[in-house]
């Protein structure tokens, strides 16, 4: 009977450990960072005119006081009423609203924090009344 301890609980602890494993591989996708999923005017995108907002959508929710979206145009002047805010309740669309603009290319600037802390920040241009850029 006693040499039969260590095989009833490689028994017991296998099974057990096995699930543990798996159960830790199907929550990793919860800790991934929160990226980019859509924006409009899209990366490159020619508009033929002008946009009034910039909307930028993430595959998590954000933290809009932690976030924001800046527009600049090519002197470097910005372009943008500062007023980066969630879209309709949706705390995974960001967007920011644009004045009037003239043809030219515009490069859109990000930095958010998801509601677990992660943080990203990255660009793309539009342009406004020309061929897109590839």
């Amino acid at each position: 009977m006693i040499h039969n301890m260590p095989t009833r609980a490689v028994r017991l602890i296998a099974p057990l450990s096995l699930g543990l494993a798996m159960s830790m591989a199907f929550a990793m996708p919860v800790f991934a960072h929160v990226h980019v999923v859509a924006t409009a005017p899209a990366k490159s995108e020619a508009v033929a005119a002008s946009p009034t907002e910039v909307v930028v959508s993430f595959s998590d929710k954000v933290q809009p006081q932690l976030s924001r979206i800046s527009v600049i145009d090519s002197t470097g002047a910005s372009v943008d009423a500062n007023d980066t805010a969630i879209v309709a309740g949706d705390a995974t669309r960001l967007a920011v609203s644009l004045r009037a603009l003239p043809p030219g290319t515009y490069t859109v600037s990000y930095a958010v924090t998801c509601i677990y802390n992660h943080k990203i920040n990255g660009k793309y241009t539009f342009d406004v009344g020309g061929e897109a850029k590839r």
